[in-house]
């Protein structure tokens, strides 16, 4: 069975992943290198069975991010808007949504007070 273990090294700057199998060894990622692996294992996660649940629900494990920034516009060439919020795990994640979805996020969020989370449109 192998084991894996994470630390971040150097001057906060590098992770050190040891891998524990028939052989030890340890693979020093920087940053980039980290936001490249964390593309590649997101897109191919994607792809995966079993899917992520469709529905949040009360009892889903959430991290909260609070106050994320965030930015929204409409983009000419997608004849849409684009929501992007940033998470400071994964950086900017920007959505392309509909005008009518954009309507509803913005009902929502001024009734937020009456609404019980999870919330969906």
């Amino acid at each position: 069975m192998s084991k894996t273990s994470w630390k971040l090294t150097g001057c906060v700057d590098t992770v050190t992943v040891t891998f524990q199998g028939d052989r030890l060894f340890d693979v020093e990622l920087d940053a980039v290198e980290i936001d490249g692996l964390l593309k590649n294992l997101s897109e191919l996660r994607a792809m995966m069975q079993p899917a992520h649940p469709f529905v949040l629900t009360k009892d889903s494990d959430t991290n909260f991010i609070a106050d994320p920034r965030w930015g929204y516009g409409h983009e000419p060439s997608l004849g849409q808007g684009v929501l992007c919020i940033r998470d400071p795990r994964f950086g900017w994640l920007c959505y392309v949504i509909s005008d009518e979805t954009a309507r509803k996020l913005a009902d929502a969020m001024i009734g937020r007070q009456d609404r019980p989370f999870p919330t969906f449109n």
